[in-house]
């Protein structure tokens, strides 16, 4: 029986020093796109929807597989797995809760045993 829940977030948190977005980006191609954008989200010049239009449309010819195969190299904080089984030995639940693009969410559960 499950007694309780640790959240986990992706971007800081999980991923130190800079986001799944643009370590994705820097690999789709368009990271200097995604920066400029983030830059006018943060300075009120662009709203959330705008700025995942303009990173979507950076991912348009890439396959989930192609990208899953970036995410193998995105920089983690050490010691995950052994946390998350931590979790579970303590009858913890350890849900993934981000506002990252889906499939980041994905690999991170089917890698380290995230729920989803």
């Amino acid at each position: 029986m499950i007694r309780g829940a640790v959240f986990f977030d992706v971007d800081g948190t999980l991923v130190p020093h800079t986001s799944s977005g643009q370590h994705l980006a820097d690999f789709l191609g368009h990271a200097a796109a995604v920066r400029e954008a983030e830059a006018g989200y943060a300075a009120g010049t662009l709203t959330n929807e705008q700025v995942c239009d303009l990173d979507g449309r950076g991912w348009a010819s890439r396959t989930p597989t192609e990208v899953c195969g970036f995410l193998a190299s995105l920089p983690l904080l050490d010691g995950i797995a052994e946390t998350v089984g931590w979790c579970r030995r303590h009858r913890l639940a350890p849900p993934l809760a981000t506002i990252a693009w889906d499939a980041v969410g994905a690999y991170l559960c089917d890698r380290f045993g995230f729920d989803r």
